[in-house]
C-alpha cells in the first residue's frame, strides 16, 4: 500500500488534511479582518468564527493523536512489534503538533486583530420623562 501523499500531508493523514483547510481558512479569514480594518475602518463580521477555528484547531489535532494511538496499539496488539509502534505513535504526535502550529498563531493574529477594530459606537441618550 502506498501511503505517500503530498509534501504537506504526510500519509495521507485525513486529521492532517482537515487542519489544513481550517488553516487555509483561518489564514483567509484573518486577512480579510485586517484589510476590511484597515481600508474599510469596519469591524470584522467573522471574527467570531477565526476565534472557534483557532479552538478547534488543537482539538482537531488531539482527535488524530487519540485515533492514531489507538491504531498503534491495536497493531502492537497483532503483531508484537514495538518498533513499528514506536513510529505510529511519532506520527500521531504529529497531528498535535499541527495542531498547536496553527493555534498559537492563530490566537496571537486573532487578538491583534480584536485590538485593530474600532470602538463600537455607544447610544448614551436617555429619554427624559
Amino acid at each position: 500500500m502506498n501511503t505517500a501523499g503530498p509534501w504537506w500531508l504526510p500519509g495521507n493523514d485525513p486529521i492532517l488534511l482537515a487542519l489544513a483547510v481550517l488553516a487555509a481558512v483561518l489564514l483567509g479569514l484573518i486577512i480579510h479582518h485586517v484589510v476590511s480594518i484597515i481600508y474599510c475602518r469596519r469591524r470584522g463580521h467573522w471574527l467570531g468564527l477565526a476565534a472557534a477555528l483557532v479552538t478547534a484547531a488543537p482539538l482537531l489535532g488531539l482527535l488524530g493523536t487519540v485515533s492514531g494511538l489507538i491504531d498503534s496499539f491495536a497493531a502492537l496488539a497483532i503483531t508484537a512489534d514495538a518498533r513499528s509502534a514506536g513510529a505510529g505513535i511519532g506520527r500521531a504526535l504529529t497531528t498535535t503538533q499541527m495542531g498547536l502550529l496553527i493555534a498559537v498563531p492563530g490566537l496571537l493574529a486573532v487578538q491583534v486583530v480584536w485590538g485593530l477594530r474600532p470602538d463600537e459606537p455607544t447610544d448614551h441618550t436617555t429619554e427624559d420623562a
